[in-house]
């Protein structure tokens, strides 16, 4: 293939996600890489570090543990944005009562009307 970094190109979208690093020799900085004392190549995260993970909580509950269940402290199910002209707001209620992230929208709908209407359910 010659000198270059076509091959460094043709092989990042097939490693992307596995934690794999590649430096690519041919150019000025995969030399400085590969030639500075003291440099390490960036290599991605692996997606598994993002997966999700089971966790034993100390009352002995098992529960599933991921970025946004440690923020915010809800279950990984989130409700997004539920307008009312598309589901009621009881669903969006029931969600968080359920300990979900749920969202009640107001798109389409006049600030005082929504408002009104949301605070008599």
């Amino acid at each position: 293939m010659g000198p270059g970094d076509i091959l460094t190109r043709l092989t990042a979208p097939v490693i992307r996600g596995l934690g794999v690093g590649i430096v690519p020799a041919a150019t000025r900085g995969g030399q400085r890489n590969l030639f500075t004392v003291g440099a390490v190549p960036e290599v991605a995260r692996p997606w598994s570090s993002y997966a999700p993970t089971v966790v034993r909580l100390p009352d002995g509950r098992i529960k599933l543990s991921t970025k946004f269940t440690r923020l915010t402290g809800r279950s990984p199910i989130l409700l997004a944005g539920m307008t009312p002209t598309t589901v009621d707001a009881k669903i969006v209620a029931a969600a968080a009562n359920a300990g979900h992230w749920a969202e009640l929208a107001g798109a389409g709908k006049s600030p005082k009307r929504f408002s009104i209407t949301a605070s008599r359910r």
